[in-house]
C-alpha cells in the first residue's frame, strides 16, 4: 500500500513482502527504481520538485528510519516496519546470490574496499565498480550498461544519487538503488550505528556525534519539516 507524508510517497509493506517483491523483479531485467526514505530525504523533497517527482515514479519506497515510521503510525495511523537501507540491501544481496552486482559511489579507496568485503564477507557477485567523482557520465553509464548488473547500487548521498539514477534510466535495465553513505560503512571507512541507536531512531545522534560537520544538515532537516509542519499541518 501506498501512502503519503505530506505530496511524499512512502510504501507500507513488511521488510519480508518487500524482499519478495525485489526477488520476483530481478527476474524481470527492466529497469526499477528503489528508494530507502528517511527523514533528510523526506525534508528535500518538500523543497526540490525534480526529487519529489522522482520519488512519485520509484517503484518501491520503503521507510528507512524510525521517525519515517513514527510520522506514518502517528498522522495516518498504520502500522509501519522500520527497514534499514542498508540492511535492507544487504539481505537483497543474501537472499539473491546469483545476481550480478554494479558498485557506484564514494572515494575510489572506498569503493575499492567495499568491493574486496562485499565479495569476501558477504559473497557478492561484483562485476563492476566506478568510484563517484566523475566527470563524464555518459560515459560511466556506458560502462554499467554494457556489462549489464542485475542490481545498481548508488552511494552519492542525496538527491545526487536518485537523480543520477533517474537520469539514466531509458538507458538502464536493472534494479537500481540509492544507498547513501552504505558504502563507506562496506568499505570500513566508518563505523554503522550500534543496534540501540537505530532501535531508537537514533542514528543521525550517533553519526551527528562522530561527524560534527552534519549539524548543518540535521538543522537544515528539522528547520524544513517544523516549517511545513507549521504552515501546513501534520502529514
Amino acid at each position: 500500500m501506498r501512502t503519503y507524508l505530506w505530496d511524499i510517497p512512502v510504501d507500507v509493506l513488511s521488510k519480508e513482502e518487500a524482499l519478495n517483491l525485489v526477488s520476483i523483479t530481478l527476474s524481470e531485467n527492466r529497469f526499477k527504481q528503489i528508494v530507502t526514505l528517511n527523514l533528510e530525504m523526506l525534508a528535500v523533497a518538500l523543497k526540490d520538485q525534480e526529487f519529489l517527482k522522482i520519488l512519485n515514479q520509484s517503484f518501491l519506497i520503503v521507510p528507512d528510519g524510525k521517525w519515517i515510521t513514527l510520522l506514518l503510525r502517528r498522522c495516518k495511523k498504520v502500522k509501519a516496519e522500520h527497514i534499514p537501507g542498508i540492511s535492507f540491501v544487504e539481505e537483497i544481496l543474501s537472499r539473491n546470490k546469483k545476481v550480478k552486482i554494479f558498485l557506484l559511489g564514494a572515494r575510489k579507496e572506498v569503493i575499492e574496499k567495499a568491493v574486496d568485503n562485499l565479495t569476501q564477507v558477504k559473497k557478492s557477485i561484483i562485476i563492476g565498480y566506478h568510484h563517484g567523482y566523475f566527470d563524464d557520465e555518459l560515459k560511466v553509464v556506458n560502462i554499467i550498461k554494457q556489462l549489464s548488473p542485475d542490481i545498481l547500487i548508488v552511494g552519492m548521498g542525496t538527491p545526487q544519487q536518485e537523480k543520477f539514477i533517474y537520469h539514466n534510466r531509458d538507458l538502464l535495465s536493472c534494479l537500481a538503488v540509492g544507498v547513501g553513505g552504505s558504502l563507506d560503512i562496506w568499505g570500513g571507512f566508518v563505523k554503522r550505528a550500534p543496534a540501540i541507536y537505530t532501535k531508537w531512531g537514533l542514528e543521525w545522534f550517533y553519526r551527528l556525534v562522530r561527524e560534527p560537520k552534519r549539524y548543518s544538515r540535521i538543522f537544515s532537516t528539522l528547520f524544513t519539516l517544523l516549517k511545513t509542519a507549521l504552515i501546513k499541518g501534520l502529514p
